[in-house]
């Protein structure tokens, strides 16, 4: 039947396999590249594709090994995982600490990491696992990411990172939070030295009252003539 020659080595199932390795980690990188992330199109398409063909190779060292009577000696279980390990090292690379103490490119990383696992799926065979895992990917990535945005939206503590034209206009920040009924716990004062560009800044650590959200606070800090520069981090 031809699902189960899916299942076995035959040259089908290797077009098959890799056909959908390109396809799946492709769709995953097309999300990415529209984002701008560090790890695009190409990057999730080669991961995936490099793990199915590792994953393949497994299996062909052991239809190799069953042909000698088991004297040759290999584990498909052992290639997976240098896999999973080699992917670390590279979703590494995009993980970023920006200036503002901003991490950015984890989901990237843990996309890549999901990416390589489904490649090892696919040239597994495992082809229900894939379909469920493909689709698990894409919500996680593009979906959740929506309700994520809701949801920090109603989320009381919040991280500011504000540049003055004065270190001295913190005080008419910390008045106008004090203001609002926001609640401040504590500052981080950095120099021109400490700060991307040649303003002072500091990072504020808040508690907003009920009843004010994260884009009414920030509208109301941007109408202040000394804040050169805000952002939520």
């Amino acid at each position: 039947m031809p699902a189960e020659s899916l299942q076995q080595l035959t040259p089908l199932a290797l077009v098959t396999r890799i056909a959908l390795a390109m396809l799946c980690g492709g769709a995953i990188g097309l999300e990415r590249e529209y984002r701008r992330r560090p790890a695009g199109f190409r990057t999730h398409m080669l991961v995936c594709l490099g793990a199915t063909l590792a994953m393949l190779l497994g299996q062909y060292a052991v239809s190799v090994a069953a042909q000698y009577g088991g004297t040759v000696r290999t584990d498909v279980a052992r290639i997976a995982a240098q896999v999973i390990n080699g992917v670390g090292f590279l979703g590494a690379g995009t993980v970023l600490v920006t200036d503002m103490q901003q991490v950015k490119g984890v989901t990237t990383a843990a996309g890549l990491w999901a990416s390589a696992c489904m490649g090892l799926a696919i040239g597994a065979g495992y082809y229900e696992c894939v379909l469920f895992g493909f689709i698990s990917i894409l919500l996680c990535i593009k979906v959740f990411s929506l309700a994520e945005r809701h949801l920090l939206k109603h989320i009381r503590n919040m991280n500011l990172y504000i540049e003055f034209d004065q270190i001295g206009h913190i005080g008419e920040v910390t008045r106008k939070l004090r203001l609002y009924g926001v609640t401040v716990f504590s500052i981080e004062l950095q120099g021109k030295s400490e700060s991307p560009t040649s303003n002072p800044a500091a990072r504020l650590y808040l508690q907003l009252p009920k009843g004010l959200c994260r884009d009414t606070l920030r509208a109301r800090l941007n109408e202040l003539d000394c804040v050169k520069l805000m952002e939520d981090v």
